[in-house]
C-alpha cells in the first residue's frame, strides 16, 4: 500500500509547494485507483479465466468423443460392407472354380476320346501298312 503522507512530504522536501505535493499524491492515487488492478483483482480474473478454460476444454473433451464415437461407428459400417463384399466375392470365385472344373471335365472327356479315335485310327494305319507291306 501506498504512503501517501510520506510520499507528499518528499514532494515538500524537493521544492514542491504543500498544496502542490498534496494535489500530485491525489491525482497520483485515483490514477492507481482507476487504472492499477489489485492482487485480489488478478486472483478473481485468473479464477474466472481458469473457470471458463476449464469449461472450454470439458466442452472440446465432449465434442471430441462425440466425433470419435462417430467415426467408430462409420468404421465399423465400413467394416462390415467389407466383409459383405469379401463373401460375395467368395461366392462368386467358388461358382467360377465350379464352373470351370466342369469345363475341364467336359475338356478332358473330349480329350480322351479324341486320343482314343486317334489311337484306334493309328492302330488302324499300321495294321493297314503292315498288310500290304507283306
Amino acid at each position: 500500500m501506498i504512503n501517501a503522507l510520506v510520499y507528499t512530504e518528499e514532494l515538500e522536501q524537493k521544492g514542491f509547494s504543500a498544496e502542490q505535493a498534496k494535489a500530485a499524491v491525489k491525482i497520483w492515487l485515483e490514477l492507481m485507483n482507476s487504472e492499477f488492478a489489485t492482487k485480489s483483482d488478478l486472483n478473481s480474473g485468473f479464477t474466472k479465466m481458469s473457470a471458463e478454460f476449464k469449461a472450454d476444454i470439458s466442452e472440446v473433451k465432449a465434442e471430441l468423443k462425440a466425433d470419435v464415437s462417430e467415426v467408430k461407428a462409420e468404421f465399423k459400417a465400413d467394416i462390415s460392407e467389407v466383409k459383405l463384399d469379401i463373401s460375395e466375392v467368395k461366392a462368386e470365385l467358388k461358382s467360377v472354380e465350379f464352373k470351370l472344373e466342369k469345363k475341364i471335365d467336359g475338356l478332358e472327356s473330349k480329350l480322351i476320346i479324341k486320343l482314343g479315335s486317334l489311337m484306334v485310327i493309328g492302330i488302324g494305319v499300321i495294321a493297314t501298312m503292315i498288310k500290304f507291306g507283306q
